[in-house]
């Protein structure tokens, strides 16, 4: 499988998870499709299509779900949505860190070392700060 069809399908389980916790929490209120449709200002077979997955939720659609749901956007994430998240979250950073540490090995200048190092320790937690 390619790096593409793998993102496909982590893209798709991530979908259906977030259709899946929407109508989870549009149950919980006892609110219809229509209910909600109404509110949109949609017709109440396109509410559906955004639930059955035919139509694909955008970000501006999903605020204006959570607000006719009376809710955050948050709330409407389903929690392996919030660990891939983080997931991507934390690569990136540890590419951010690379970066770096590739252009501190790099220079050669003692006064610009210094000063990175200061840097870093001026902006550490007080509990994070070595000698």
């Amino acid at each position: 499988m390619s790096d593409k069809q793998v993102h496909a399908q982590k893209v798709s389980n991530i979908d259906t998870a977030l259709r899946k916790r929407i109508k989870s929490v549009r149950l919980q209120q006892g609110v219809t499709q229509a209910m909600i449709a109404e509110k949109l200002g949609i017709v109440s077979q396109q509410y559906h299509k955004y639930e059955a997955g035919v139509l694909r939720l955008s970000g501006g659609m999903l605020a204006q779900i959570a607000a006719a749901l009376d809710c955050s956007v948050l709330d409407l994430l389903p929690e392996s949505v919030e660990q891939y998240a983080r997931l991507e979250s934390d690569r990136h950073l540890d590419i951010l860190k690379q970066e770096i540490t590739d252009l501190i090995i790099d220079v050669s200048s003692t006064d610009i070392l210094v000063a990175i190092k200061t840097l870093i320790d001026h902006n550490r937690p007080s509990d994070r700060v070595a000698a």
